[in-house]
């Protein structure tokens, strides 16, 4: 799959996404998305706008509606380009949110003239990622794992939802993938904060929490530069930004009543 910094590079996209624009449809078909049921692919042109020099009549697929229709008029949340430099736009009912896979699935297939449907570039609307605060009690004091990825950041395991995944799968397949821990997610704490990608793309983070065993790390060292296991004033200083402090924040006071029920119950978390 094309990675999201070669999609984030489009400075194209900046002008497309979220426009409102009306599509004439000359074909409709009809595709089983995993997790949601039957979807409509809609297949037509955007009408050029005298009045709007971006909006021209780019071909376009059409999703989110109920069946097939002559003509809709919504918004665009996917700009889609092939390799050798075709261009689609994705547009979908006013307010709606469509992640990547999903997108892709949908429509690639349907896109004539490429071999590997892995090379087209889709730069989405919109965008999700899932993780967890992991912790652990080592004589009794409580460590937090911090990860810093290739880019620098320091934070928690996370990554983008895949096809057919909700949250809670895509929390516990990246912690898997990042740390090599079998998670298990406590019910009752899920917090996120949302942030703009190179100002246009809207991305909302996710985050639940979960004890681990230190002997169960196993950092993928294709994804991930480091780790470190970090008291909570430690992991404060450590994280870059203000919303993963925050996250932290939050998931500690939880953890502290979560711990302290468990201790009345008599229940050894570890």
């Amino acid at each position: 799959m094309a990675g999201w910094n070669v999609a984030a590079s489009n400075r194209s996209a900046r002008f497309i996404l979220g426009k409102t624009v009306t599509a004439d449809i000359s074909s409709t078909f009809r595709k089983q998305l995993p997790g949601k049921g039957v979807c409509f692919v809609n297949y037509g042109k955007v009408r050029a706008d005298e009045n709007d020099s971006a909006i021209t009549e780019k071909q376009a697929f059409v999703i989110g509606t109920h069946g097939p229709v002559s003509v809709f008029t919504g918004e665009v949340v996917a700009v889609v380009k092939t390799p050798d430099k075709r261009e689609y736009w994705v547009v979908g009912p006013k307010n709606s949110v469509y992640y990547e896979p999903d997108l892709r699935f949908l429509v690639s297939g349907y896109i004539d003239g490429v071999e590997d449907k892995d090379e087209i570039v889709f730069v989405s609307f919109n965008e999700k990622s899932c993780g967890a605060v992991l912790f652990t009690l080592i004589d009794g004091k409580r460590y937090y794992i911090l990860i810093r990825n290739m880019s620098g950041h320091v934070g928690f395991p996370k990554g983008h939802v895949e096809l057919g995944e909700d949250e809670n799968m895509t929390a516990l397949r990246e912690i898997y993938e990042e740390t090599g821990v079998n998670a298990k997610l406590i019910k009752g704490f899920r917090e996120s904060y949302n942030y703009l990608i190179n100002g246009y793309v809207r991305k909302e983070a996710v985050y639940y929490t979960a004890p681990f065993n230190p002997d169960d790390v196993k950092m993928d060292i294709m994804e991930i530069s480091e780790y470190k296991l970090a008291t909570y004033e430690e992991a404060m200083k450590l994280l870059n930004y203000p919303h993963d402090r925050s996250i932290l924040r939050r998931a500690n006071d939880f953890i502290s009543g979560y711990l302290a029920a468990k201790a009345e119950d008599g229940v050894d978390l570890m």
